[in-house]
């Protein structure tokens, strides 16, 4: 994990970040266009960027050091990010200095059941929760301050086939929807979602789904086929 930080004209360090350049989701909100409105960095002074800090420890499963795939979070001066096996972190924005690890303790073996690798990308945050997908199929919610979880969810229909989560959670409302991986291995991916306060999985009846299923359809272009 690698933070750049620029220079004020005089060559001090910039002001301090204001409430409004925070990073809470993934993509940037729901929109996900990953658009910053920063527009202290330009095509002018770019080229005074300089490396703040550098996160290197990062947790590893036997001899293989693996990739990370997730976008950071900035959240009240905090950054929270995921690395391989799942694991969250949080530091200080600022410094970089370790604030705690959360390690929802993957079974090694069961990065046999991913197609690509143990990545993860990235969490969700809901209120004082912040919430991962682990690649052996939990859902995992921590204490934003302490790393402590809160609950945990088994997203997973069937544990003898090759699912694997290592999508970043979304927040709707009050539930957090999540996918997963396995297609490539024989499986049939699916949404299901959960109470973000209690992790209890949230069921819809037959009407509710046509109804929605509805909804979703004349959303969608006129002039293109799709089947939902």
């Amino acid at each position: 994990m690698t933070l750049l930080a620029g220079c004020g004209q005089d060559g001090s360090s910039p002001e301090p970040v204001s409430e409004d350049t925070e990073w809470p989701a993934v993509g940037n909100g729901i929109g996900e266009t990953r658009y910053s409105p920063l527009g202290d960095i330009g095509p002018d002074n770019v080229d005074r960027l300089g490396l703040a800090w550098l996160f290197r420890d990062f947790t590893v499963r036997g001899r293989v050091h693996r990739g990370n795939q997730g976008t950071p979070l900035v959240i009240d001066r905090k950054m929270y990010f995921t690395g391989p096996w799942s694991v969250v972190y949080a530091v200080d924005a600022a410094s970089g200095e370790r604030l705690w690890t959360y390690d929802p303790g993957v079974d090694g073996a069961w990065a046999r059941n991913a197609c690509c690798d143990v990545n993860n990308k990235g969490v969700a945050v809901s209120g004082n929760k912040l919430i991962v997908g682990v690649v052996d199929g939990s859902l995992d919610a921590i204490d934003i301050d302490t790393g402590e979880r809160l609950w945990r969810a088994d997203t997973l229909i069937d544990r003898t086939r090759a699912y694997t989560v290592t999508g970043a959670p979304r927040i709707a409302g009050d539930v957090v929807v999540i996918g997963n991986g396995g297609a490539d291995m024989g499986t049939r991916g699916y949404f299901s979602a959960y109470d973000v306060e209690t992790g209890e999985k949230v069921q819809i009846t037959d009407e509710q789904f046509e109804e929605r299923r509805a909804r979703i359809v004349d959303y969608l272009p006129k002039d293109e086929y799709f089947q939902v």
